[in-house]
């Protein structure tokens, strides 16, 4: 994608979910408190009672009905015996937690890819078959990326270039132009640029076959 893009962005579509997964097995897991009953892969643990804790990844939270838990806010785990996690595809059994506020969830990875190269300038035509209308012709031309400068002729007919997008697309009018499929010549900041052909269709007429 970088042979058409300066950039290009990845992101993903259900937060880090895989990535809780590769971590779970990476970092040691958090002693269980005494009295508590650690559940979904460690991720959480019932409390006997509200107990306080120095790790600032852990908080301590109650329910509607009273019930104490002590629940990770990063990809950290309680100590849990068995096999807590493994390598079963069919079955959910990896350490991700989906729904609810955790990491997975609502953390979403983007991974930033520019280009060390720049792109060689290309443009193309919006509609490479205009029509004349009141005595001239109004084409669009696409850039790949800004361009400051535009100079564009027909033979000796030079068109009056006005950007109207940040540079990338410009409006190009030639006044006088006869009918007739045309090679242009494009100048960008200075560089040829090739370009399509330019149908121009006369003002009464259907198609490019009242050219001549």
């Amino acid at each position: 994608m970088l042979k058409n893009s300066d950039r290009v962005i990845i992101t993903g579509d259900h937060g880090t979910s895989r990535l809780a997964a590769r971590m779970f097995h990476r970092r040691e897991g958090v002693t269980v408190p005494a009295g508590a009953k650690a559940c979904s892969h460690g991720r959480y643990c019932i409390l006997s009672d509200s107990v306080s804790t120095a790790n600032p990844n852990l908080l301590t939270v109650k329910d509607s009905d009273g019930n104490c838990y002590a629940v990770f806010s990063n990809y950290d785990h309680f100590t849990q015996s068995g096999f807590a996690a493994g390598a079963d595809d069919e079955n959910a059994i990896y350490g991700e937690i989906h729904g609810g506020a955790s990491p997975e969830e609502t953390l979403v990875p983007l991974i930033v890819f520019d280009s060390a190269a720049p792109r060689p300038l290309a443009a193309s035509w919006d509609k490479n078959t205009v029509k004349i209308q009141s005595k001239r012709a109004k084409a669009v031309l696409k850039f790949n990326r800004p361009v400051h400068a535009l100079q564009v002729k027909v033979g000796a007919t030079e068109g009056v270039c006005r950007s109207m997008e940040n540079g990338k697309v410009w409006e190009v009018v030639f006044k006088g132009i006869a009918p007739a499929v045309h090679n242009v010549s494009v100048a960008a900041d200075g560089a040829l640029v090739q370009v399509e052909p330019l149908a121009i269709l006369p003002a009464l007429g259907g198609g490019e076959g009242d050219l001549p």
